[in-house]
């Protein structure tokens, strides 16, 4: 295994060892973003075929831009998972600071 991956492997174990609280965070973070990728086109479909007092008022406006939200099936679990990272990160730091008064070695 290649020494870069060995040592964010190595310090992710120590993080959710040392914090269950981040382990479990970002463990529902993972299923969310599953969650979305499995659910983004069935919420379309249902969207599409929305139906308020017998006319469809979100049916022309999905079907003339279905070619840009066909890319939010790929694009938006990428960017909340980027967004989960930063955010589980960020409190891993936060509560580190906390415990010990100073940042990770790691940190620079």
């Amino acid at each position: 295994m290649p020494e870069w991956l060995d040592f964010r492997i190595t310090k992710i174990d120590c993080a959710f060892r040392e914090f269950p609280k981040l382990k479990y965070l970002s463990l529902l973070y993972a299923a969310l973003v599953i969650l979305l990728a499995i659910f983004y086109m069935p919420i379309l479909k249902l969207a599409h075929s929305f139906n308020y007092f017998g006319s469809y008022p979100l049916q022309n406006l999905i079907a003339e831009n279905i070619g840009w939200l066909f890319w939010g099936q790929l694009v938006l679990p990428v960017v909340l998972a980027v967004f989960f990272y930063w955010d589980v990160s960020g409190r891993h730091d936060e509560m580190y600071l906390k415990k010990y008064r100073q940042l990770p070695k790691w940190v620079r």
